[in-house]
């Protein structure tokens, strides 16, 4: 598998696929056909994808990793999916994103942001905040809860 392309789409979704659990680009689909997260290119430029779980890094390696990585403009931009999770559930599943994310930081240069992408109706609880607020103030790297990044 390769667990590296190069996308030059003015839309495409990222999503996680069931059967190897890793991250993979659809093109040709509705918005609300697939969970994952969308990417939203309107002039059309190259942006490297980068499938980091069970892909670029093994699972048989005990290091936590986040789903993938966005490369663009040498700007590097992390994602972590939690899109199956039930609400009740995701103050958890924040947390263990976070380690995730955590756990690639150190893997590249220049990471601009990194995001959880629960579903794109989750709103941000107040206690979730401060989750964010620690991270951004530890990592110095903006963390957005968020399915969706325009470029």
């Amino acid at each position: 598998m390769n667990c590296r392309e190069y996308v030059d789409k003015e839309y495409f979704v990222v999503y996680e696929c069931e059967e190897d659990k890793i991250a993979k680009i659809r093109e040709d689909i509705i918005e609300c056909e697939i969970k994952g997260f969308e990417i939203i290119n309107p002039r059309k430029e190259k942006i490297e994808f980068i499938a980091i779980d069970n892909c670029l890094l093994l699972s048989n390696d005990k290091t936590e990793r986040c789903d993938f990585a966005l490369i663009k403009s040498k700007k590097v931009f992390l994602v972590e999916l939690k899109t199956d999770v039930k609400p009740k559930n995701r103050t958890k599943k924040l947390k263990k994103a976070i380690n995730q994310l955590k756990g690639c930081i150190s893997k590249f240069d220049n990471i601009a942001e990194c995001f959880v992408c629960f579903d794109k109706q989750v709103t941000v609880k107040s206690s979730w905040q401060r989750v964010i607020n620690k991270f951004i103030e530890n990592e110095e790297i903006l963390l957005k809860i968020a399915c969706k990044k325009e470029f």
